[in-house]
C-alpha cells in the first residue's frame, strides 16, 4: 500500500515489543476477521487503512470485511450527525439533540460492539503447539 512509501518498514516489520508483534501476527493470519472487529469498533478508518497497507494485509479479506462493516458503520456516523440540530447556526448555544437520534445511534453503537464481540468469539484462534 501506499502507507509503505511514508514509514520506515523495518521498523514496522518487525515490531519489538511483544503485543505489537502478536497484533502484527494476528492482523496478518487472521486479517478477514481483524479487519471486520476494527471495522466494527469504529477504528479510525484511515489509521486501519494505513496499518492494514504497512503491515502487507492480504486485499480481499480486507475488502470484504470493511465492505461488510460499512453498513453499521456508515449508519452510526449519519445517525450521530443527525442528533445535532441548528447546527446550521454555528452558535454553540443555538445547538439541540435529537433524542431519536441519539437513541438510534447509542443502539447503532451497541449493536456494533455486540458484533465485533461475537465475530471476535468466532474467529479462528492460534493454537501454542498440542498436549501428547
Amino acid at each position: 500500500g501506499i502507507a509503505r512509501f511514508f514509514v520506515d518498514e523495518v521498523s514496522i516489520g518487525s515490531p519489538k515489543h511483544p503485543l505489537l508483534l502478536t497484533w502484527k501476527e494476528e492482523l496478518q493470519q487472521n486479517a478477514f476477521f481483524s479487519v471486520l472487529i476494527m471495522r466494527l469498533l469504529h477504528l479510525p478508518f484511515d489509521m486501519v487503512n494505513f496499518v492494514c497497507g504497512i503491515l502487507k494485509v492480504r486485499w480481499k479479506p480486507f475488502v470484504i470485511a470493511t465492505f461488510l462493516a460499512m453498513p453499521i458503520d456508515s449508519a452510526f456516523y449519519v445517525s450521530s450527525g443527525a442528533a445535532i440540530e441548528n447546527i446550521e447556526t454555528f452558535q454553540f448555544s443555538e445547538l439541540s439533540l435529537n433524542t431519536t437520534q441519539v437513541l438510534i445511534s447509542l443502539s447503532l453503537a451497541i449493536l456494533s460492539l455486540l458484533a465485533a464481540i461475537l465475530v471476535n468469539r468466532f474467529r479462528p484462534r492460534k493454537t501454542h503447539g498440542t498436549a501428547l
